[in-house]
């Protein structure tokens, strides 16, 4: 697939017992695009604008960590998923959040979506994950 050359950080949030808090896991993947799309509904007082964000990511696309479907994923340390409530960031990610952090203290200045729904199409021709979110 062309045009999948942007670099994109997945942040999966697992619940961590021994901090008692959540825990941000990051997957960095070169070999993605990233969309954002505006669109306006009519209201009763104008237009209101929303903004949804398309991200492509090559199934080719590299971190050192394998993609897995939600319920196999088991291990951060090796492996990323994307569910409903994930966030991504458009670029690298300079440091790991720690404990307790929310994408709104390490996040800044990033671009970002929360995964609202994926499609898997890994496995066809020019394969890919197809991601959208707010």
């Amino acid at each position: 697939m062309t045009g999948l050359n942007e670099w994109v950080t997945v942040l999966n949030r697992r619940y961590d017992p021994g901090v008692s808090a959540d825990v941000y896991h990051c997957a960095v993947l070169r070999g993605a695009s990233w969309q954002t799309v505006v669109s306006g509904a009519a209201q009763e007082r104008g237009v209101a604008a929303k903004s949804q964000v398309r991200v492509c990511i090559a199934e080719d696309a590299r971190c050192g960590k394998e993609y897995v479907a939600a319920q196999d994923w088991n291990d951060p340390e090796t492996q990323y998923t994307l569910r409903a409530g994930d966030v991504l960031l458009r670029g690298v990610l300079a440091d790991a959040p720690q404990a307790g952090q929310s994408p709104e203290d390490f996040a800044g200045s990033y671009e970002r979506c929360t995964v609202t729904g994926w499609r898997d199409n890994r496995g066809k021709l020019a394969g890919h994950l197809a991601v959208e979110g707010w």
